[in-house]
């Protein structure tokens, strides 16, 4: 029975099988029992009368010759899906386990297969492949709702991959529900928010930037560090500030290796360098000197303590030689005058 002899349905148990076409291959091959199955097959309209090609098949049960053929004349790919050839590893496992060891099913054509049902449609299977060759479409004026308990990978090898929202409607990302980790790996990144933005992290931040960073803020900006603050620049760093600034720090630490301010005069900054250098160790023998001058000048005030009292005393023997000077001959030392 050659495949293009045959237009409509077909049963083994009453039909004269062509045993002519088995094979080694087919032998090998071995099958269930061919008479607990049933098909309808409609040829291709092929203009080669050699070549049959599948038109359209429905098999059910565990095989049929028909698919034998197709075996033998290594068109299996016309007729089975290529994931099921994939899965089994070759064409002839994909020929001998088409139908799984129980009751299948082939459906298969070379036209459409359309499917409409007014009230709902259900699919159940174990595993489930689906291969598309051309465009994929899937429209939903419902929810759409997509579960997995493994893994789910969505991917584009080729093309923009798009995840979007209608208006006023969100988008969220849960990685574990907060117990997952979320990766971005990306050549360049772009957000425009058009609101507020909120970020709140309860673990450590690190960033890692290699080529420029430029940060724009155009409003008030206000930052609250409740731990220690480090920042380390290897290259040149300039602050304009268009208003005020005001700092306040219980301790502040500055090791600035060059320091400059611009009044609008020209500065050499090579020069103000070893300025700075000789001003500090100035600035520590400065510092030396008064405390040593404070000591000094305790001292000198005892000393002028002293220098009073000497004072004093001299005073009163300064009286006794101007007595003496007075032309009084008698010695008035220790004279006691009323007067």
């Amino acid at each position: 029975m050659a495949l293009a002899d045959w237009n409509g349905f077909y049963d083994p148990d009453t039909a004269n099988l062509d045993n002519t076409a088995a094979s080694a291959a087919s032998n090998a091959a071995t099958r269930m029992d061919s008479s607990r199955s049933c098909y309808f097959y409609v040829p291709s309209t092929s203009s080669d009368e050699d070549e049959h090609r599948l038109g359209a098949v429905l098999r059910l049960g565990e095989y049929a010759d028909i698919e034998e053929q197709a075996f033998q004349a290594d068109d299996l790919d016309e007729w089975y899906p290529q994931q099921h050839i994939t899965d089994e590893g070759s064409n002839a496992d994909a020929y001998k386990n088409a139908s799984g060891g129980g009751d299948g099913i082939l459906l298969a054509c070379d036209g459409r297969i359309l499917v409409k049902a007014e009230e709902k449609m259900y699919v159940e299977t174990a595993d489930f492949s689906q291969q598309v060759n051309g465009d994929y479409t899937v429209n939903v004026e419902g929810a759409a709702s997509v579960t997995s308990s493994g893994k789910l990978e969505m991917t584009s090898s080729a093309d923009v991959v798009s995840i979007s929202s209608g208006a006023g409607k969100d988008i969220t990302l849960s990685a574990g529900d907060g117990t997952g980790v979320i990766q971005t790996n990306a050549m360049e990144e772009t957000k425009t928010i058009a609101g507020d933005t909120y970020e709140y992290n309860s673990g450590n931040t690190k960033s890692f930037t290699e080529g420029n960073s430029i940060d724009m803020t155009f409003g008030g900006s206000l930052a609250i560090f409740g731990g220690g603050d480090l920042s380390i620049g290897m290259g040149a760093t300039t602050e304009i500030n268009a208003t005020i600034a005001v700092g306040v720090a219980a301790v502040t630490v500055d090791v600035v290796g060059v320091a400059a301010e611009v009044t609008g005069s020209e500065v050499d900054l090579k020069e103000m360098a070893v300025k700075l250098k000789t001003l500090v160790v100035s600035n520590e023998t400065m510092a030396a000197k008064i405390k040593q001058m404070v000591a000094e000048i305790a001292q000198l005030k005892a000393e002028s303590t002293t220098v009073s009292a000497a004072q004093t005393t001299v005073a009163a023997k300064s009286e006794t030689v101007k007595a003496k000077s007075g032309g009084v001959t008698a010695d008035t030392t220790g004279l006691v005058v009323n007067i």
